[in-house]
């Protein structure tokens, strides 16, 4: 019950914040299911652990180092990839909107249009050194285009991650419990 209701405080605070950034890169784990999940499966890793160990405080120094492994792991690594990013690419200033997106790369740059030499020169001469502009005159004239690239998961993605997630970690609060006994069992 704590964890609904400061998962419903922190969204309620963070909410300026997803207005102006990306839910799903600095929200995620403050916001929807995800911190009661990871609380059952905190509470969850701790019974298992002390079934087995019967020793509380190594169960609970224990549980506390397997728990940020798996959060560091699949915060840094598994959640990027629980879906095909978005990966786009596009000429001109236009692009698609990344507002409240988890971008993973952009990039923008020059390059010649299809069908003609990409000369790294020609590109050079179009650009004023004095005071670091673009000549876009020049540009047009040798088909040079501007084009950006960017590899991102949308922000109507951030509910499908949370129920992922929160699938991973409501199978491991599960199992951990029933584990611990079996091995308990085993054991004596």
């Amino acid at each position: 019950m704590a964890g609904l209701v400061l998962t419903a405080l922190m969204t309620w605070w963070r909410e300026p914040f997803d207005d102006i950034g990306s839910r799903l890169q600095s929200g995620f784990n403050f916001e929807g299911v995800a911190p009661t999940v990871y609380t059952l499966f905190a509470a969850a890793l701790v019974v298992a652990l002390g079934v087995v160990l019967r020793r509380t405080g190594t169960a609970i120094g224990l549980a506390v180092v397997a728990f940020f492994v798996i959060r560091i792991g699949i915060e840094g690594w598994l959640r990027q990839h629980f879906v095909s990013a978005v990966h786009k690419t596009w000429t001109g200033d236009g692009g698609p909107d990344l507002r409240g997106a988890w971008i993973l790369s952009q990039s923008r740059g020059l390059r010649a249009a299809e069908g003609y030499p990409n000369d790294p020169t020609i590109i050079d001469s179009c650009i004023n050194t004095s005071t670091k502009s673009v000549d876009r005159a020049c540009l047009a004239q040798h088909h040079i285009v501007e084009y950006g690239d960017a590899v991102f998961h949308p922000a109507n993605r951030f509910w499908l991650f949370q129920g992922i997630e929160s699938g991973l970690r409501r199978s491991d609060t599960r199992a951990r419990p029933l584990l611990g006994l079996v091995i308990r069992k085993r054991i004596n």
